[in-house]
């Protein structure tokens, strides 16, 4: 058999299967979620979520729904591996998934190579949707995040110089950093000191010792919860005690767990809060996720829960389980029906604009803002005062 027929009764045996999949009584949805490795804990959080949702709305279309976990093992490589066994192997109608924005990324080839939808809660990397046909997303992008961290440091820090914290392995950082550095600096303030971590470090002593000498007024820490909460943790102990600013991606009772009482008053942007489970779907989910778990529904839940939803309405709208068609669905989403009076997905597939700003309070999550709706120096309008 020569090569050429190969691939053609390879291409000719993979659409067949896609078909009888689209044919099937059961709808299948791909996982793609870190259900191992270092961002484990973010992971099992959205998984949980995505269940109490499948759980509220178990069919579509008339049929059931089944979901196909794949585990990414917190690592590009095995994203990549995850993605290819959804899209080749578990004829999966769309994906929901990767927490992680340079995961997402490694996982958006086969989404995009097989014409498969992927719909991610998380990653907010300007990189995951950039150029892509099939990706798309219901959080805001680091650009949107990163000028709100500037306009909070500040407008209502009064800070003038900044010292920032990146991990260069992960795309989202390095996104957010140099967002913030741009318009912090554009803005008036001077970025005097930028350290560089990786996923995985326990050990900041280097880092903070230079952070020290610079003596900043306000720290950016665009990095995930373990590293982000050790870092505080270590920083209040070598007696630095500017306040912290950081990122979504520490949104996780783990930031506690690791950083104890150094993460107190700890500032984060985000684009969740309990407090915005405002519309009626929403409020049944707060509800019925409290029922199921005896505890109230955190950021990775409720967004793999939207994630679920917004997928499965595509579906409705699209009348069909043919991934083409809910793609075009997706790509003309309205804001209606979802967790929050502010759900959407704009051009481009990403999601919506509102940024919210939450605090560490007592070791607890609080929104100390409205969703902010107007970017800019001075807009930022937080319904409490701020504490450093």
């Amino acid at each position: 058999m020569t090569m050429k027929i190969f691939r053609s009764a390879l291409a000719m045996s993979l659409a067949l299967v896609s078909c009888q999949a689209w044919a099937q009584d059961t709808v299948h949805i791909g996982i793609l979620l870190p259900m191992s490795g270092s961002f484990a804990a973010g992971g099992h959080s959205l998984w949980e979520g995505i269940k109490i949702a499948n759980k509220m709305e178990p069919t579509v279309l008339g049929r059931s729904v089944e979901l196909k976990l794949a585990d990414t093992k917190s690592d590009t490589v095995e994203a990549t591996t995850a993605a290819f066994s959804l899209t080749e192997k578990a004829g999966v109608a769309a994906i929901i998934g990767e927490m992680v924005s340079s995961n997402t990324i490694a996982a958006a080839f086969h989404a995009e190579r097989r014409r498969i939808p992927l719909v991610t809660p998380t990653a907010t990397s300007g990189m995951v949707t950039s150029g892509k046909t099939y990706v798309f997303r219901i959080c805001p992008v680091d650009d949107e995040q990163a000028r709100v961290a500037a306009d909070l440091a500040l407008h209502n820090l009064g800070a003038r110089t900044a010292a920032l914290i990146c991990d260069i392995s992960q795309e989202y950082s390095v996104g957010l950093a140099a967002c913030f550095r741009n318009e912090f600096n554009r803005a008036g303030g001077s970025t005097v000191v930028e350290t560089r971590i990786r996923t995985g470090d326990r050990d900041f002593t280097a880092q903070i010792n230079r952070i020290k000498a610079a003596s900043p007024d306000v720290i950016y820490a665009p990095v995930y919860y373990m590293e982000c909460g050790l870092m505080a943790q270590q920083a209040r102990l070598m007696g630095v005690d500017a306040p912290i600013i950081a990122g979504d991606a520490v949104e996780a009772p783990e930031l506690v767990k690791f950083g104890g009482r150094s993460v107190e008053n700890l500032l984060f942007t985000s684009h969740f809060h309990e407090d915005s489970l405002d519309t009626e779907i929403g409020k049944k989910f707060r509800n019925i996720f409290l029922e199921e778990t005896g505890k109230r529904p955190q950021a990775s839940e409720s967004l793999g829960a939207e994630a679920y939803l917004v997928v499965l309405d595509a579906i409705r709208r699209a009348g069909s389980v043919n991934p083409e068609m809910i793609r075009e669905a997706l790509a003309t989403i309205s804001n209606d029906g979802g967790f929050t009076s502010t759900m959407l997905i704009r051009t481009g597939g990403n999601g919506p604009l509102p940024v919210l700003v939450n605090e560490i309070k007592n070791g607890k999550f609080v929104c100390v803002s409205p969703p902010v709706l107007e970017l800019g120096a001075g807009k930022l309008r937080l319904s409490d005062r701020v504490s450093p």
